[in-house]
């Protein structure tokens, strides 16, 4: 349905931005910010799908790319990186996924307090399905993640 045009008209439309580009010598994927909002609209409808594979390649490739040469801010890569994290899991990934998402809370860019408290609870239910129980007495690192996310829960009255 309307996924699956999405997809067709972000990779059609993206194709003609990466030829153009390509005669500019332009960096092809994530090579502007006009490429890379319909990358992010291209991995959603894959997320919806639930083409988790493709997505989560995809997703790597435009992550990748973004350390090597920023081309979008933090904040705009957050979705992208929420939808990846998303992927991971769905994959059973939750390594991976989990370490995504403690990226997320650790850059502090998401600025939406409901999407705070979404990936918050996602990560705690990967630091759960990954068994990290035994790890968190382990690793202090995480230990104080997890400890400031129940913290700030509590301390906006989500946890009582």
């Amino acid at each position: 349905g309307k996924f699956e045009e999405c997809i067709d008209f972000c990779k059609s439309l993206r194709v003609s931005r990466q030829k153009d580009a390509q005669k500019q010598k332009d960096d092809v994927e994530g090579g502007s910010t006009v490429v890379f909002h319909l990358v992010e609209e291209e991995v959603y409808a894959l997320y919806r799908l639930g083409r988790y594979e493709t997505c989560r390649d995809l997703c790597r490739r435009i992550v990748d790319k973004q350390q090597q040469n920023a081309v979008v801010t933090k904040e705009e890569l957050t979705g992208l990186q929420h939808v990846y994290a998303q992927c991971l899991y769905r994959l059973h990934d939750e390594t991976n996924g989990l370490q995504m998402y403690q990226n997320l809370v650790k850059e502090e860019v998401v600025q939406d307090e409901e999407e705070k408290e979404e990936i918050y609870a996602n990560v705690m239910a990967l630091s759960v399905a990954n068994h990290s129980v035994s790890i968190l007495q382990n690793d202090e690192e995480e230990e104080g993640l997890v400890q400031q996310i129940l913290n700030k829960q509590h301390d906006d009255g989500v946890v009582s």
